[in-house]
C-alpha cells in the first residue's frame, strides 16, 4: 500500500452573529481539510486549525505532500517523524508563531494517515487503539460574548440548547471586562441552570496573575467544574523574545491557592510543552488539541503522560475527531461540543457521518476509520481548494 494522492482545501462560513471570547471574536466556522488516497483506493481524511487556513493548506500541498508520496500510510510514527524534520524541529518556544501552520498541517496529515490505517484493518480508529466505541459525556461550549445580548438572553439561549440535547455540563466565557464581569456572568448562569449543572469557565487568558487568582477565589462558592486558561503565555506587552514569565509555573501557583480545578493545554503545542504543564501547572484536566498540535500520534503520548500523573483528558474542540481516541483513552473525562448552528455551522454538512449528542453523551461512530467522509459537494460550494479533485463525487 502506497500513498498516491494528497488533496487539501479550506472552508470558512460566517458565524451570525460573531461569538465573542475574552480576547476576541469568533467570526467564522473555519477548517482546513486533507484527504489522502492510496494506490489501492483507500482514502483517509483529516482536519486542522490554529493557524491561517491558506498557510496550512500551502504547507500540506507544497512541502508535506512530496514527502508522503509513495510511502506506506500505515507507518504513522515514521511519517510523523519525517514530516517533523521538514521544519518543525528547528522551532521552539517562545517563537511559536512560525511553527503553527506546520504543526497544524502535520496534525491534518496525521489524522488522515490514521484513518487509512484503521480502514485498512477493517476497524474504527477507536478499535485500532484498543478501545470499544461507546458514548462519552459531553459538555456544551456556550455563553459567548454576543454584541447586544443581555445576561438574561445569554442564559436563556444556553438553557434552551442544554435542554435540547440533554447536556449535564456547560462551559461559559468570562473575563473580557474584568473580575466583576466574570463573577456576574457565572452568577447569572448558575442561577439559570440550577445547582446540579456542572459549569466550567474559560477565561481565554484574560487576566494577569493577581487578578486571575482573585477572580477564581471569588468563584469558589459556585462549585465550578474548572477554571480554564486564566492567564496568558506572556504578560501583556511582554517581548516574546525575552521569554516573559514561566506560564506553567505561574499557573501552578494559582492552582495551589484555590479549590477550583484548573484546565489548560489547548495552546501547548508539543509533548514537551505539555510535559512542562503537567509537571508545573497543577492542572486537573488536560485540553490538548490534536487538530492544532501534531495529530493523534502526539495526542497518544500526551494522554499517556497525563495518565501517569493522575490528570484527566478533556480534549479541546473538534469533537467529531476527538471522540474516538477519547473512547479508547482510560483517563478521558469529557468531550467539548457546541451549538453548531451558531458556533460551527459548517461541521455537520462538511463531514458526512458527523456524530450526534443524545442525552448529554456524544455518540462514538463504529467506523471504519473516523466514521466520516468529507462532503465534496458542500466543500465545492463553500470551500477554497488548494489541491482538490471533485471529479470523484460527480462521477
Amino acid at each position: 500500500m502506497k500513498i498516491a494522492k494528497v488533496e487539501t482545501a479550506w472552508i470558512a462560513i460566517p458565524c451570525d452573529p460573531p461569538q465573542g471570547m475574552s480576547m476576541g471574536d469568533i467570526r467564522e466556522s473555519s477548517d482546513a481539510v486533507v484527504r489522502i488516497t492510496t494506490d489501492d483506493g483507500i482514502r483517509g481524511i483529516g482536519e486542522a486549525r490554529g493557524a491561517p487556513l491558506p498557510e496550512i493548506c500551502k504547507v500540506i500541498a507544497d512541502e508535506y505532500a512530496p514527502l508522503l508520496m509513495g510511502e506506506d500510510p500505515r507507518a504513522t510514527q515514521f511519517l510523523w517523524d519525517k514530516i517533523r524534520g521538514c521544519r518543525l524541529a528547528s522551532m521552539s518556544p517562545p517563537n511559536w508563531a512560525p511553527m503553527r501552520p506546520y504543526q497544524a498541517a502535520q496534525a491534518a496529515v496525521d489524522l488522515a494517515l490514521w484513518d487509512i490505517k484503521a480502514r485498512a484493518a477493517g476497524q474504527s480508529v477507536c478499535e485500532l487503539l484498543g478501545g470499544a466505541p461507546r458514548p462519552l459525556p459531553a459538555y456544551l461550549s456556550k455563553a459567548f460574548y454576543v454584541e447586544g445580548q443581555s445576561l438574561e438572553q445569554m442564559c436563556a439561549e444556553a438553557v434552551e440548547e442544554l435542554g435540547r440535547d440533554g447536556y449535564r455540563h456547560l462551559k461559559i466565557r468570562a473575563g473580557r471586562y474584568g473580575k466583576d464581569d466574570a463573577i456576574r456572568r457565572v452568577d447569572a448562569v448558575r442561577r439559570a441552570v440550577g445547582p446540579d449543572m456542572k459549569i466550567g469557565v474559560d477565561f481565554n487568558q484574560a487576566f494577569d496573575c493577581d487578578t486571575a487568582l482573585a477572580t477564581i477565589k471569588a468563584l469558589e462558592p459556585y462549585d465550578l467544574m474548572w477554571a480554564e486558561e486564566p492567564i496568558p503565555r506572556l504578560p501583556k506587552g511582554a517581548d516574546a523574545a525575552k521569554g516573559g514569565y514561566d506560564w506553567d509555573e505561574r499557573l501552578g501557583e494559582i492552582a495551589r491557592q484555590t479549590s477550583v480545578p484548573l484546565s489548560s493545554g489547548e495552546n501547548h503545542y508539543t509533548l514537551s510543552d505539555c510535559g512542562s504543564l503537567i509537571s508545573k501547572g497543577g492542572i486537573a484536566y488536560m485540553q490538548f488539541d490534536m487538530t492544532k498540535n501534531g495529530g493523534l500520534t502526539e495526542l497518544l503520548k500526551v494522554s499517556a503522560a497525563c495518565q501517569a500523573n493522575g490528570i484527566l483528558m478533556a480534549p479541546h474542540h473538534v469533537p467529531h475527531f476527538q471522540i474516538m481516541p477519547a473512547a479508547a483513552c482510560p483517563n478521558a473525562f469529557i468531550i467539548e461540543c457546541y451549538d453548531n448552528k451558531r458556533q460551527h455551522p459548517a461541521w455537520p454538512y462538511l463531514f458526512d457521518g458527523f456524530p450526534e449528542v443524545k442525552g448529554g453523551f456524544m455518540e462514538c461512530p463504529a467506523g471504519p476509520g473516523w466514521g466520516m467522509e468529507i462532503n465534496d459537494a458542500f466543500l465545492k460550494k463553500h470551500g477554497v481548494p488548494v489541491k482538490w479533485d471533485f471529479a470523484a463525487r460527480r462521477a
